[in-house]
Formats: structure tokens, sequence, C-alpha cells
């Protein structure tokens, strides 16, 4: 277990004296201010090197790093592209595909599920490989768009990621390696949330988000393709992304057209919260139904699923209400 502290404790010391030293130093600083997540990408993967090439006695294979290399090298590009010129949703898509691909590629898929009084229930090969990539462009672009406030996105982060480092060590999952890589993540992100917290003196910008997106779906992956824990752990986001995506149709836009404040943190704002309530609010939600999905069931993990969209669907409902009365 002193490895995995120390694993962290040296993620969050570099990732945050990096950005003390770009911010202290002046050096690019406007440059790493809106796109302060290309830090956490790269401290992230000389992190993963790290764990691969100096003993890797984690066990981490072969196929694994490459292809997280790959895929997060494919995401950074496209996010300082991104930042830059304003991508269309299209060559967004465009790249984030390529980076699941790459995965898919390397056979980091969901290839089955466990349902309640069946047990589990290997997929089809085509369903298999459809499944994650929609899984892996779904949860990118869900933590894009949840970053909307100052510490929201990398906040909600850290704490899926810590839930899957112990979703990891448990007897049922025992992937040492898996641990390590999101403890690693862990500790970047904690590093980078002591510059990004309201008020936020760095950004994450695309690279960000999307690098967080793509190791939280591919660790869900790793940890045994658990689509109900996974579920549970980056619930407020995706029924965000859900909800936004919806709302949008029913109003007769496109679904990834912006410019709206249809998102939950933006309701939340306007019916008189502060930014900092919202983003704590966020992380308590995170935290309460992550630590569910490490305490039961398959089957009530559903029921569990259930009552996160109930809970959802009050809050937007409460919100509403109130911000009428605003």
């Amino acid at each position: 277990m002193s490895s995995f502290l120390l694993i962290f404790l040296l993620a969050t010391f570099f990732s945050s004296g990096i950005i003390y030293a770009v911010r202290k130093l002046n050096i690019l600083s406007p440059f790493f201010k809106r796109r302060g997540g290309v830090i956490i990408a790269f401290v992230l993967l000389a992190g993963i090197s790290l764990l691969y090439f100096l003993g890797n006695s984690w066990g981490i294979l072969a196929k694994d790093y490459w292809s997280i290399l790959a895929a997060q090298l494919i995401i950074i590009a496209g996010g300082l592209a991104d930042d830059k010129w304003n991508l269309k949703p299209v060559y967004q898509l465009f790249y984030q595909a390529g980076a699941a691909f790459v995965l898919l590629w390397a056979n980091d898929t969901i290839d089955h599920i466990r349902l309640p009084s069946i047990g589990v229930v290997m997929l089809p090969f085509w369903l298999n490989y459809c499944l994650s990539f929609l899984w892996i462009v779904v949860v990118i672009n869900a933590f894009n768009w949840f970053d909307g406030l100052d510490g929201m996105a990398g906040g909600v982060g850290f704490i899926g990621m810590m839930v899957l480092f112990f979703l990891s060590l448990s007897p049922l999952v025992s992937q040492p390696q898996t641990a390590a890589i999101a403890l690693l993540t862990a500790g970047v992100l904690l590093g980078f949330l002591f510059f990004n917290f309201y008020p936020a003196r760095i950004y994450l910008g695309s690279v960000g988000s999307g690098s967080i997106g793509l190791m939280l779906a591919l660790l869900a992956v790793y940890s045994g393709g658990k689509v109900a824990t996974a579920a549970l752990i980056l619930g407020i986001p995706l029924l965000d992304f859900i909800y936004v995506s919806f709302s949008r149709i029913r109003h007769r836009r496109l679904p990834w057209r912006g410019g709206d404040r249809r998102h939950l943190h933006y309701k939340f704002l306007d019916a008189g919260f502060s930014e900092r309530k919202v983003v704590l609010l966020m992380y308590v939600l995170s935290a309460g139904f992550g630590i569910l999905a490490l305490t039961l069931q398959t089957g009530i993990k559903i029921l569990a699923l259930i009552c996160l969209i109930l809970i959802f669907s009050g809050i937007i409902f409460g919100v509403k209400k109130r911000q009428s009365s605003v």
C-alpha cells in the first residue's frame, strides 16, 4: 500500500509543482492558462511510462500502455486544435473516434455484462465493439460538456478515479495495474485542482476534459466492464449529457449545438446559487453515488441508478421552479 501512496503523492507533487513553476516563471503562461489540461495529459503519460518501464511490478500490459499513449496523444492533438480553432462538432467527433478506435484495436472493450438473476452475459462481437465505442465517445463528450464551472470536471474526475482505484483493489476485480493508473490520474488531478478550484487560475481546456473522460471510460472497462458501476460513478456528467441532448432535440436544435444554458450547473446559477456551492454539490452527489457503486451488489446498483435518475430529475424540477420565482 505504501507504493500506491508514493504514486499518489508524487503525481500530486509534480502536477502542482509544474503548474506553479509555469505560473511563477511566466513560462508560456498565457498559453497554459486556457490549456492547463496539456500539463495534466503529459504528466499522466510520463507517470504511466515510468510505471511501465521502471520495473512494471504492477503488470501493465504492453498493449494497454501503447494504446493509452496513442489514444491520449490523439486527444492532445485534437484538443489543442479545438482550443485554437474552436472545431465544429463533426471534427471533434473525428479525433475522439480516432482515440476510441485505438482502444478498440487493442481489444479494450466491454465484452460482457452482468444481469440480476441471470449472471454474466457475453456480448456478441459486433455489440461488444459498438457498445465500447459509444461508451468511450459519450464519456469524453460528457466531460467536455461538464467542464462549465471552475474545478467541477476536475473534481468529479478525481472522485471517479478514487472510486475506480478502490474498485480495482476489491477482491472481485483485483487489478493492481488498473488501481495504480487510477491513483496516478487522481494524484495528477488533485495537483491541478489546487489551481483550478474557484476562483480558477488555470483551466482544463479541451485537452484536459478529453483526457479525463478518456481515462475514466477506459479504466471503467479495465475494471471488468462493470457498466452499472461505471454509470453510477459517472452518473451526474452522463445524465447532464443525456438531459441537455434531448432538451435541445425537443426544441428542434442539434444536440451538439451549444451556446445555451441548459446544463444543470447553469440552471443552479440562474436560480441564485453561488458557483462554489454548485461545484461542492456536484462533488457530494458524485462521491455519494461512487460509494454506492463500491458497496452495492449488481441488482441493487440498478435500483441505485434509477434512484440517481429520479434525484437528477427532481433537482431539475426544483431548480426550474426556484428559477421561475427568482
